[in-house]
């Protein structure tokens, strides 16, 4: 009788110690294995004049008390990795800038998780080529088109910006923002109110945005400054 109670005893402690190895199992599967992020917000920019981009992330934790330690190590833009910056207000942000260089979308992001996992993403907006302001004149009466070489047609998710600086130096901003025709954006002299005759500046700039569930992008492209003229 002893002898049964004793093997008996032992398949119970087998037993006991076996599920308390599984629960632990499942505890260590449910434990983290990737950076405790909300939300990764990437951005690139390029200044045509200086022939300059920048591109910046920034990140929204899923607990703003957390430390820098909480944050991935490195972020890659092309392959580039970015500097790392720890802001007041904003956090740790990695950047990236270089000049000069030419503007050549897509443009890549990855970072590495903890459980090793490469996370990729990319944003592409092809630029208008040879911008310009056709007849290089802006009717007060008639209004002006915007047209561009390679024919192509903004997206629903784009703007176009265009800041008007009149021979006064007053500005009006015009925002556009959707689908165009193909190679050119036409502006109603209704949207041209106020604008002194004479020599004009225009300072256009392009931006889409991708809004994703877990990484946002947006990217801008800031065209050189184009002479003009506002007439009748």
């Amino acid at each position: 009788m002893y002898w049964k109670l004793s093997i008996l005893s032992v398949f119970m402690l087998v037993s006991i110690f076996s599920g308390a190895c599984q629960s632990k199992g499942k505890n260590a599967a449910k434990a983290s294995v990737q950076y405790p992020i909300e939300h990764i917000q990437c951005y690139v920019r390029f200044v045509e004049s200086k022939k300059e981009i920048q591109s910046e992330v920034s990140f929204t934790m899923k607990d703003s008390t957390l430390g820098v330690a909480a944050y991935p190590k490195k972020f890659f833009f092309n392959e580039q990795a970015m500097a790392v910056k720890n802001l007041p207000k904003l956090g740790l942000i990695f950047r990236h800038v270089h000049e000069p260089t030419v503007y050549n979308p897509p443009y890549y992001f990855h970072y590495t998780e903890l459980d090793s996992s490469i996370i990729k993403d990319s944003i592409n907006m092809p630029k208008l080529n040879n911008l310009m302001v056709k007849g290089n004149q802006m009717s007060l009466s008639k209004g002006a088109t915007l047209a561009w070489d390679n024919q192509l047609t903004l997206m629903t998710n784009d703007v176009l910006r265009i800041l008007i600086i009149d021979s006064k130096g007053e500005n009006y901003t015009i925002n556009h923002a959707g689908a165009t025709l193909a190679g050119e954006l036409g502006i109603s002299f209704e949207q041209l109110p106020n604008l002194a005759k004479g020599k004009a500046t225009l300072i256009i700039s392009q931006a889409r945005s991708v809004l994703g569930e877990k990484i946002s992008k947006k990217i801008e492209f800031y065209y050189k400054e184009i002479e003009t003229e506002i007439v009748d």
